[in-house]
């Protein structure tokens, strides 16, 4: 599997359930809460903020086990919003220390 073949389909198993939870999580809180928006808006991000870091780990994992390059995994993923910009720093930091050949400094 290519990693442009994983990201999109990671964008659809990730990004497609966040958007129901969000909409569906505030349009509830919206109707239970009607004269406090802020209730709706702070339990949409929370549930969706918890879907997106659950969904990304289990999507990341399915797709590595497909044989996607890891380095162009990230990269990908990054660049379209599905891992945060710091994955993609984290994973260019390990590349470049696989590469040295010098020991670290203690």
């Amino acid at each position: 599997m290519t990693a442009l073949k994983a990201v999109m389909l990671g964008q659809l198993m990730v990004n497609l359930p966040l958007f129901l939870i969000v909409l569906i999580t505030f349009i509830l809180c919206g109707t239970l809460f009607p004269n406090q928006p802020f209730i709706g808006l702070v339990a949409a991000l929370a549930l969706g903020w918890g879907w997106w870091t659950l969904a990304t780990r289990r999507w990341r994992a399915w797709a590595l086990a497909r044989g996607v390059p890891p380095r162009e995994l990230t990269r990908m993923a990054s660049f379209t919003g599905l891992a945060s910009p710091r994955d993609y720093y984290n994973q260019e930091l390990e590349d470049k220390e696989e590469d040295d050949d010098t020991p670290p400094y203690r």
